[in-house]
């Protein structure tokens, strides 16, 4: 009888031990699996949330500065228009005139051509040495014009496929002496649209002065 009973307690052990397992491996052990994917997802959710954060705050800056590049945008438009608009060159000579009290003589402008990229800037020029007077080894010099040093004026290179333009510009002004057509051509470059100095030369109170001014041709 007591082994009978024995029997009995030792096979309800075993079914109990039979249902523990069975509910380990069929339900605890995949809502554990579960538990480590769905930690992994949200892992992998916050990482993605992080890297959206960030690109917000890159785009929310860069809108922010939206307006000034809107600004200087339009300055550099102002400076190569997308016409050929050549009052505005007139306005600029004209102005730097008046704020010298000089005359112009003429304003020239050539037909547009293909943009050419220029390898340096022209310097300003130099009065002409006077007639008569003696060089350093007692020589007399020749009377001559003065103008810009060879070496400082602008070599053109091969034409830029481009949608940039550029047009000739020659201007004949009377000038006082050379700080004054120094002070001419410097003033040039305060005005609204690009102007860029090619070659000058003052020859009897004469500055006779090549720059090129530049627009698009698209958008």
């Amino acid at each position: 009888m007591n082994a009978n009973k024995q029997f009995i307690n030792l096979l309800g052990i075993v079914v109990i031990a039979a249902i523990l397992v069975a509910g380990v491996a069929l339900i605890a052990l995949p809502m554990w699996s579960q538990s480590r994917t769905t930690d992994a997802s949200t892992r992998t959710v916050a990482q993605t949330n992080a890297v959206y954060e960030v690109q917000v705050s890159q785009l929310t800056a860069a809108q922010d500065g939206e307006a000034d590049l809107d600004r200087q945008l339009a300055e550099l438009r102002a400076d190569i228009p997308a016409i050929t608009k050549y009052d505005d060159v007139f306005d600029i000579v004209n102005g730097a005139a008046t704020d010298l009290d000089l005359t112009i003589q003429t304003i020239t402008i050539a037909d547009a051509e293909d943009w050419t990229p220029r390898a340096a800037a022209v310097e300003a020029p130099a009065e002409a040495p006077a007639a008569g007077a003696q060089g350093a080894g007692g020589d007399e010099e020749a009377d001559s014009a003065a103008t810009t040093d060879p070496a400082a004026v602008p070599t053109p290179t091969e034409p830029t496929v481009t949608p940039q333009r550029q047009a000739t510009v020659t201007i004949e002004v009377a000038v006082p002496d050379a700080k004054t057509a120094t002070a001419f051509i410097d003033a040039l470059g305060k005005g609204p649209r690009l102007l860029s100095p090619l070659n000058a030369a003052l020859d009897d109170g004469t500055l006779t002065l090549t720059v090129l001014t530049f627009f698009r041709t698209e958008d």
